[in-house]
């Protein structure tokens, strides 16, 4: 989970009461020390933080990451990324995930974000509205295959749009 707002949280913990096979890790977007307090009382201490990890027990459930810096290569660990901004049409960065061959996960409110309405076209995202669809997904991409195949949707998608910014740089040309 990147960049939560607390519908998301909420989802991120009904789900962490329900998966038990699956290693969570939360990245805030604000990483203040009261940020993290009010995110660890909000899932009963039953966390721990990245710059922590080598100091206490490995049984927690949920990785917080406190440091910046640390999302690509959490990204590149992970197969299923949910993205925050999703329920409040502020949706964060998709792309970033879908490059490190993620299965992409967010809100439903993400009509102004052609790339995320493209890439669910695709079955390289998908779009929720509660825990319960996220469970629904989890289980569905539990067969190693199924993930595959939406893990691969999601990093040929990035790979078939490579080269927007060269794109956009030639018509600019033309215009100057």
């Amino acid at each position: 989970l990147r960049s939560c707002w607390e519908h998301e949280e909420n989802i991120f913990f009904e789900l962490g009461n329900s998966v038990k096979d699956y290693a969570l890790i939360l990245a805030p977007h604000d990483i203040s020390k009261a940020r993290l307090s009010s995110i660890e009382s909000k899932f009963y201490n039953k966390t721990v933080r990245f710059s922590k990890l080598g100091k206490l027990n490995h049984g927690n459930p949920i990785l917080i990451i406190d440091e910046i810096g640390l999302l690509a290569e959490i990204y590149r660990l992970s197969d299923i990324a949910f993205i925050g901004g999703g329920f409040t049409g502020k949706l964060h960065n998709i792309l970033e995930a879908a490059a490190t061959k993620n299965v992409v996960v967010f809100g439903n409110n993400f009509k102004d974000y052609p790339e995320a309405m493209e890439l669910i076209s695709t079955n390289g995202a998908f779009s929720i509205q509660n825990h319960k669809d996220f469970l629904d997904l989890i289980q569905k991409t539990s067969d190693e295959k199924v993930m595959n195949l939406y893990k691969n949707k999601a990093v040929e998608f990035v790979h078939r749009n490579k080269g927007a910014t060269k794109i956009v740089m030639e018509e600019i040309n033309k215009l100057i």
